[in-house]
Order: C-alpha cells, then sequence, then structure tokens
C-alpha cells in the first residue's frame, strides 16, 4: 500500500482492509484546495482524499468531501503565476460531499 503524504492509516474494524487518507482544509468560501505535486501521480483505490471546508462562523458544521486519489489526480489542475511559482489544486466537486460509502458499509464487515 502507497502510503506517500498519508496523514492517517484507518482500516476496517477486522483489520482487513486499510486506506491511506490525505486530509485538506480550507475556509468554508474557498472552493479549491492546495495540493503537492505527487497527487497528480497518485492513483491507488485505498488512498483517499478527505477534503474539510472549516467554517469561520461558529455553530456551523464542517462540510467533508471524501474523493478517491484517482478522481483527484485526473481532475486536479496545474497553475503557474506570472512570477514563475507554480502550484497544484484541486476544486470542490459537491458529489463527493459525505462520500463516507467509499470506505465500506458501516457495521458490516468487508
Amino acid at each position: 500500500m502507497e502510503a506517500k503524504g498519508a496523514d492517517l492509516l484507518v482500516t476496517d474494524q477486522r483489520c482487513r482492509k486499510a486506506w491511506a487518507v490525505q486530509v485538506k482544509t480550507n475556509a468554508s468560501t474557498a472552493k479549491w484546495w492546495l495540493l503537492s505535486d505527487h497527487s497528480r501521480h497518485l492513483r491507488s483505490a485505498v488512498h483517499v482524499y478527505v477534503f474539510v471546508s472549516v467554517p469561520k462562523t461558529k455553530n456551523v458544521q464542517p462540510r467533508f468531501y471524501v474523493v478517491p486519489s484517482r478522481v483527484v489526480a485526473k481532475t486536479g489542475r496545474r497553475f503557474e503565476r506570472s512570477t514563475g511559482s507554480i502550484w497544484y489544486g484541486y476544486q470542490r466537486q459537491d458529489k463527493y460531499e459525505n462520500n463516507w460509502k467509499l470506505f465500506g458499509r458501516s457495521g458490516n464487515p468487508l
């Protein structure tokens, strides 16, 4: 399993399946998350991104987007500034909001 850049290693309840999870956060009004260059090449069935929009307003819950690494690698974008700086980003796709089913069904062995 490729764990490069993983923030968390997550398993099912019986430790039979594992995922490498990369967590990225931004302010709730942003539609983009910054990524590293290796995100363009990392495609694994067991590598998942959890993008979190953290609201600045109290009493407003964060929003979670659970996205397979193959989707991030395919849809992530490379940006080059006039200054020569290069950065990579992923734009929010609402269809992945609360996509926790990517990890399997709760309470069922995988």
